[in-house]
């Protein structure tokens, strides 16, 4: 009887010794043994506090990515899966055309939704509507007309050091191109990498660099004859700086210099320098924004937009 219960007891023992056991295995620290083979755990941001991820920005960017202005910057966002976003503006530049001067007025809206199916990776869809008029109704330099773009953004790093990359591509007819701005170019075509490092917990800085790009294309001068036009790029870089004023309110501002050599209309200057800055309001959820673009340019303009997220 009393070898059943010894037995009996050494069993009951070792099933609850066991479960203790396997929890024992769980590491916290890395054995200080240059033989041990330890695998780490595969999400971006094993084991990080809160403070060293990546600031989340629910504004967007003129692509339709998280971001300042124009520069897409690392983002860990755990805090919604679904953000719609909005901008829109109206200005008035002027032309020269044979001689004359000529007053346009460009109407551009933006509207985006981005979807976040991992808090580091993000894919979205933007839609760019514009349109163009002129004082002298001259046809041929008015245009009304939207392009759809699709992008997709991965963030990494720790630490306060982190950096993410990706693109934005919009399927465009050779009519189309030669409709867009060149900087509507450059938000709708691009790939691109950003850097970013926490300068302390209120202010942040950051460096992008990228490329854009046309395609091939050919274009009919009439029935029988057309022209070949090769595929041109444009290569960008620029720095930017937010700053945290309250929980509230951020505002920041963007630097950047793009070179246009390929385009026959920059051959004498092919680059160009642009200043951006913008503030934005609201919560982790609504926010408002008020941005003004080329403000050290010969066109200056102000774009106003939105953004929600759930």
């Amino acid at each position: 009887m009393i070898k059943k219960l010894t037995k009996i007891g050494l069993i009951m023992g070792t099933a609850l010794l066991f479960p203790l056991m396997a929890d024992a295995q769980v590491l916290e620290a890395i054995p200080d043994n240059d033989d041990f083979s330890f695998a780490e755990h595969n999400d971006s941001y094993p084991h990080e506090s809160n403070d060293a991820l990546p600031e989340y920005h629910l504004g967007s960017t003129m692509s339709g990515t998280s971001g300042l202005i124009t520069i897409p910057t690392p983002d860990y966002n755990e805090k919604t899966k679904f953000i719609i976003s909005g901008k829109g503006s109206s200005c008035d530049y002027n032309m020269n055309l044979n001689g004359q001067k000529v007053k346009n007025t460009k109407d551009e809206s933006i509207v985006n939704l981005r979807y976040n199916p991992k808090p580091e990776f993000e894919v979205s869809a933007t839609n760019l509507s514009y349109k163009r008029t002129n004082d002298a109704n001259i046809k041929n330099i008015e245009s009304d007309d939207n392009v759809t773009s699709f992008g997709m953004k991965y963030t990494a790093g720790n630490d306060g050091k982190n950096y993410c990359f990706g693109f934005n591509f919009a399927p465009m007819s050779s009519e189309d191109m030669n409709n867009l701005d060149i900087e509507q170019l450059e938000h709708m075509r691009n790939i691109y990498f950003s850097f970013s490092e926490e300068i302390n917990d209120r202010f942040s800085g950051y460096i992008n660099v990228g490329t854009s790009f046309t395609k091939k294309q050919t274009i009919w001068v009439n029935n029988t004859d057309s022209i070949e036009i090769d595929k041109k790029n444009i290569v960008y870089g620029g720095i930017g700086l937010e700053y945290r004023i309250a929980s509230s309110m951020e505002i920041f501002g963007e630097f950047k210099v793009a070179n246009y050599r390929d385009f026959e209309a920059y051959q004498d200057n092919p680059d160009r320098h642009r200043a951006h800055v913008g503030v934005r309001f609201g919560n982790d959820n609504f926010q408002l924004e008020c941005v003004g673009m080329n403000i050290t340019g010969d066109d200056p303009n102000v774009v106003f937009g939105g953004a929600i997220g759930f």
